[in-house]
């Protein structure tokens, strides 16, 4: 299947859709098979690791009118629920057997980067891993199912060996684990540690060269350290730490969240363009509510809230370029777009100052432009993820889901924006097609 059809599926289940575009989807429906497969398997994937919905999306920004995607009507979102129920039911019953001579079955969200090792399988939305299957998480989330009642949220980066169909190792990474019924238990394990769990939840760091942290939400689990042998029964609200030499500190949680799920991307930026929200700073650029275009231009948007949401979250910006009628986008000089805080630039990608014609990154403080390894030029389409809690930036060609990063930068983490400015220096030129700014909510 194309990636787009994977967005597509995402657009209907979130209700990011309009109602012509549901119609279209329907009759897309009624003609291929395997569109209707990857519906399908998303169902089975909200049911098999038990997602739940999150809250309602935050209130958006546009860029122009109301957003191209609307807000799902109330008898859109009823024809979706019913849709899925239904492919849901349909897909338990005819997809189970695939995946009956797999440990797990895996999901990403759309911002994740990862590497399989080993024997695996792909169905749509869904990856099924045999025992020994090595997952390298770069970044992004991973949502594991080792059956019915256990999941498993791991937070990128991050190495995870499914070891059986009921344990998990974790060579380094943070992550969410929960097991629900009375099945067998959950063994989790680290170069440091073991977790046995029973009907718990709980969440776990470890790293090289530190001490691995052990959450527990709810429940009853024991962690055994493997240096020492030493082996402790925590309960919820309890925490340990482990540490290389085997010694196990017990003390209360200090309230840490873990990742309960892949979360939710929001739109905070989308839609027509709408001349009247720029603050124009210098230049004549045209703006209409299909594209920003000019030459020797800065125009800034004012956010509708700061972004990330918070120092811990990830922003997605996705950027559309087209040619520019009167201008180059890749000259000596600059073309693109900059992340503002209070006034000051702290970010920038596009075409950097220089002779290299390439897209770049320009992280503001005092360090030359980054460029990629292999020139990346032209006006297409191009995705910056940035993570707040690593301060991690990272460009990639296309939208969501993500291909792999072509350039990567660092800011400070926690850094968080109010203002964007579109714009071009004297002798370069810019058009903009697009522009898709989303935050994930968890």
């Amino acid at each position: 299947m194309k990636r787009a059809d994977h967005h597509l599926v995402q657009q209907v289940l979130d209700g990011d859709i309009d109602r012509d575009g549901f119609d279209e989807f329907q009759n897309r429906l009624r003609k291929e098979s395997d569109l209707v497969d990857l519906y399908t398997d998303y169902a089975l994937l909200h049911h098999t690791l038990h997602e739940e919905v999150e809250g309602e999306s935050a209130p958006g920004g546009t860029i122009g009118n109301p957003s191209r995607g609307l807000r799902i009507p109330a008898w859109l979102a009823v024809a979706a629920v019913l849709m899925a129920c239904a492919a849901g039911w349909w897909a338990w019953k005819r997809l189970s057997p695939r995946f009956a001579d797999e440990a797990a079955m895996l999901t990403f969200s759309p911002d994740a980067a990862w590497r399989l090792e080993g024997v695996s399988r792909s169905s749509g939305a869904a990856t099924g891993v045999r025992t020994g299957g090595t997952l390298n998480l770069r970044h992004g989330r991973a949502a594991i199912s080792l059956k019915p009642s256990v999941r498993a949220v791991i937070e990128g980066p991050a190495e995870v060996v499914v070891t059986s169909p009921d344990s998990l190792h974790i060579g380094h990474g943070r992550g969410f684990f929960h097991q629900t019924g009375n099945g067998a238990g959950l063994k989790v394990t680290t170069p440091k540690l073991t977790v046995l769990d029973s009907g718990a939840g709980f969440g776990l760091e470890t790293f090289p060269d530190a001490a691995d942290e052990l959450h527990v939400i709810s429940g009853r689990v024991e962690v055994s350290a493997i240096g020492s042998g030493e082996t402790r029964i925590l309960l919820a609200g309890g925490a340990a730490t482990v540490s290389p030499a085997g010694q196990i500190d017990v003390h209360p949680s200090d309230g840490r969240r873990f990742p309960s799920g892949l979360g939710r991307f929001t739109s905070v930026v989308s839609g027509d363009f709408s001349p009247g929200a720029w603050r124009i700073q210098y230049g004549s650029p045209s703006i209409t509510p299909r594209r920003i275009e000019g030459a020797n231009f800065s125009a800034f948007l004012r956010l509708p809230r700061i972004i990330p949401d918070d120092a811990n979250g990830v922003m997605l910006v996705t950027l559309e370029l087209g040619n520019a009628t009167d201008g180059d986008f890749h000259t000596d000089g600059w073309a693109g777009m900059s992340f503002f805080s209070q006034g000051v630039e702290m970010l920038f990608f596009g075409d950097s100052f220089g002779t290299r014609p390439s897209w770049s990154l320009d992280v503001k403080q005092r360090i030359p432009a980054i460029l990629p390894a292999k020139p990346i030029t032209g006006e297409k389409t191009v995705t910056l993820r940035y993570d707040a809690r690593s301060g991690d930036v990272t460009l990639h060609q296309g939208g969501l889901p993500l291909a792999d990063s072509f350039c990567s930068g660092k800011v400070p983490p926690g850094t968080r924006f109010d203002e964007i400015r579109i714009g071009a220096s004297a002798g370069a030129a810019l058009a903009v097609n697009s522009l898709h700014i989303r935050t994930r909510t968890d």
